[in-house]
C-alpha cells in the first residue's frame, strides 16, 4: 500500500526523465489520467515517428462499407484518411496509402510474409502505432480499387464483389491468415489509365471515371454483351452457311483471352493491347446484326438454292447456259469466296435477281410445253378408252404459283430438269399406259383376244438407215408384215 502511494505521490508531483530531458510535475490535478495523457501526448510524436497519418479515430463499420458502397460513395468512407479522391480513384499520395504500399512493395521483393497479422502486428509496432482497424480499412480499400488481391487457403480473389472476399476482411479470424498480394510491377500507369478510358468510350460509347476497377467492370459488361452477340451470330452464320469474315471466329477468341485475366489491371492491359480487334470485331458485328434484322440470311439461303438450281437446269434449258447467266452466277461466287456478303449484298442481289427471272421464265416455258404434250396424250388415251389418271401431276395447267424459293409450282411442285426429261418421255408413258390398259383387258377377259395391238415402231422396222428408194420400200414392207397378221384379226394397230 505505501509503494502504491508513493508512485501515484511521483506521478503527481514527481519528475520524469525523457530523453535525457528532466520535466517538473506541477501537482495542478489529482486525475492520474490527465497527467499521464497530458504527459505521454508529447512523447508519443517522438516515439511513434510516423503516427500522425493515422491519428484518426476510426469505424470498423468502414471495412466493410469500403466495399459496398456505390462507387460515388468512396470518398465519404472515412473521409480523414483521404483514401479516395473525388473521381473515386485509390488516393496513391494519402500518407496512409503510400505508407502501406510502400511496405506491401518491400515485402513483395524481398518475399516476406504479407498476411493480415504480420501487417497489423508491423503497424502497431514503433515508429506506426496504428489501430488495428486502420491497418483493416486501408487495405481493404487497396483492394477496392484492384491494387491487392487476396490469397486465403490457396485460392486467390480479385473481386471485391465476390461474398467470400468480403469475409476474409470483415471477419477477424479469417483476416489474420489472409495473404495480401501485390506485385510493383502490375498496376497501370496515369497515361495507361487515360488510355484505357478513351479506348472504352470510342468503343463503346461508356465515358467512366479513369479508376481501374470501375473501368474494368464497364469493359467487363460491354465484352459480354459483345461475346453473347457474337456466340448468336456464329450459331445463325452455320444454320445459313452464311460466310462470314474471320474476325468473327478471331474475336470470340480475343473476348476470351481478355476475360480470362481475373485482376482488373491485367485485364485493361490485355484491352490496350487488343482493342484493334476488338473495334473491327464490333463493326463487323454491327453490320452483320443489320444483315441479321432485315433478313437478308434467308434471302442467302434462298440465292444458294437457286444457284444449285440453275447448275443442274443448264445441261437442259439451253438459255440458262448462256455466257450472260454464267457472269451472274460466277460474281456471285465471287462475293461468297471473298466473305463479303453483308459488305456487298446490293451487288449479290443485283446478280441473284435476274437470275431468278432467268430462271422462272425457262420454268414457265417447259410448264407450258409439258402441259400441252401430254393433253395430248391424253386426248389419244381418251380416245381409246384408256383411263387418265395416271396423268394428272403432268396436267398442271398454270398460270405457275410459285413455291417459297421461286424455283417450283407450288400445285406440282416438279423441279426444272423434271419437267424436260417428262416432256421427252411422252410417248412413252403414253405407250405404257396403252400396254398397262390391254394387260389389264387381257386379265379380265381371260384369254380373249384385245381389240388392238401396240406396236413399236423401233421393234417392227430393221432398216435404220434410209438413203435410197430401195432402202425406203424395205422399211414399209417390214411394217406391213408386222401390220397385217393383226389387220386380218380384227384388230387395230396402234404404233408407238
Amino acid at each position: 500500500g505505501k509503494i502504491q502511494t508513493l508512485l501515484r505521490q511521483s506521478l503527481l508531483n514527481g519528475v520524469i526523465i525523457y530523453d535525457g530531458e528532466v520535466r517538473e510535475l506541477e501537482g495542478r490535478t489529482s486525475q492520474l489520467s490527465s497527467v499521464f495523457t497530458r504527459e505521454v501526448s508529447r512523447i508519443i510524436p517522438h516515439v511513434y515517428t510516423r503516427f500522425e497519418p493515422a491519428a484518426v479515430r476510426v469505424n470498423e463499420k468502414s471495412i466493410e462499407r469500403v466495399l459496398t458502397v456505390p462507387d460515388t460513395q468512396l470518398p465519404d468512407v472515412e473521409p480523414e484518411l483521404n483514401l479516395f479522391d473525388d473521381a473515386y480513384r485509390l488516393n496513391r499520395h494519402a500518407p496512409v496509402v503510400s505508407e502501406m504500399l510502400e511496405e506491401l512493395r518491400a515485402r513483395a521483393r524481398a518475399g516476406d510474409p504479407c498476411d493480415g497479422k504480420t501487417l497489423t502486428d508491423f503497424f502497431e509496432r514503433v515508429p506506426y502505432g496504428w489501430d488495428p482497424i486502420l491497418v483493416c480499412i486501408v487495405l481493404a480499400a487497396l483492394f477496392r480499387a484492384g491494387v491487392v488481391s487476396l490469397r486465403y487457403e490457396g485460392r486467390v480473389y480479385h473481386d471485391y464483389k465476390v461474398s467470400r472476399a468480403r469475409d476474409l476482411l470483415v471477419k477477424a479470424l479469417d483476416f489474420r491468415k489472409t495473404e495480401f498480394l501485390y506485385d510493383p510491377q502490375e498496376g497501370l500507369t496515369p497515361e495507361q489509365r487515360r488510355d484505357v478510358q478513351k479506348a472504352i468510350d470510342r468503343l463503346f460509347h461508356r465515358r467512366e471515371p479513369d479508376t481501374v476497377n470501375i473501368m474494368a467492370t464497364a469493359l467487363e459488361e460491354e465484352l459480354e454483351k459483345l461475346r453473347q452477340q457474337n456466340a448468336e451470330q456464329r450459331i445463325l452464320a452455320g444454320q445459313s452457311d452464311l460466310p462470314v469474315k474471320p474476325i468473327l471466329e478471331e474475336g470470340q477468341a480475343v473476348i476470351e483471352e481478355i476475360l480470362a485475366h481475373p485482376q482488373p489491371d491485367r485485364r485493361l492491359k490485355a484491352f490496350l493491347e487488343r482493342r484493334d480487334v476488338l473495334k473491327a470485331l464490333k463493326d463487323y458485328q454491327e453490320r452483320l446484326q443489320a444483315f441479321i434484322d432485315q433478313g437478308r440470311p434467308a434471302e442467302y439461303r434462298r440465292a444458294r438454292t437457286l444457284q444449285q438450281a440453275v447448275r443442274r437446269a443448264q445441261g437442259v434449258a439451253p438459255e440458262l447456259a448462256t455466257q450472260e447467266v454464267q457472269g451472274w452466277l460466277d460474281e456471285m461466287q465471287a462475293i461468297e469466296e471473298r466473305r463479303e456478303i453483308v459488305e456487298k449484298w446490293a451487288s449479290y442481289y443485283r446478280n441473284m435477281r435476274p437470275l431468278l427471272q432467268r430462271y422462272q421464265a425457262a420454268y414457265e416455258t417447259l410448264h407450258q410445253a409439258r402441259h400441252a404434250g401430254y393433253a395430248q396424250v391424253k386426248a389419244d388415251l381418251k380416245a381409246l378408252g384408256i383411263p387418265t389418271e395416271a396423268l394428272s401431276d403432268r396436267l398442271c395447267e398454270g398460270p405457275v404459283g410459285w413455291s417459297l424459293d421461286g424455283l417450283t409450282c407450288t400445285a406440282c411442285g416438279t423441279a426444272l430438269e423434271t419437267l424436260y426429261y417428262q416432256i421427252q418421255s411422252a410417248a412413252q408413258e403414253k405407250a405404257r399406259l396403252i400396254a398397262e390398259n390391254r394387260q389389264r383387258a387381257e386379265k379380265e377377259a381371260g384369254q380373249a383376244e384385245p381389240e388392238f395391238e401396240l406396236l413399236r415402231l423401233y421393234d417392227v422396222i430393221k432398216t435404220r438407215d434410209i438413203t435410197d428408194e430401195a432402202a425406203l420400200e424395205a422399211a414399209v414392207q417390214e411394217l406391213r408384215e408386222a401390220v397385217e397378221p393383226a389387220l386380218k384379226a380384227g384388230k387395230r394397230v396402234i404404233l408407238g
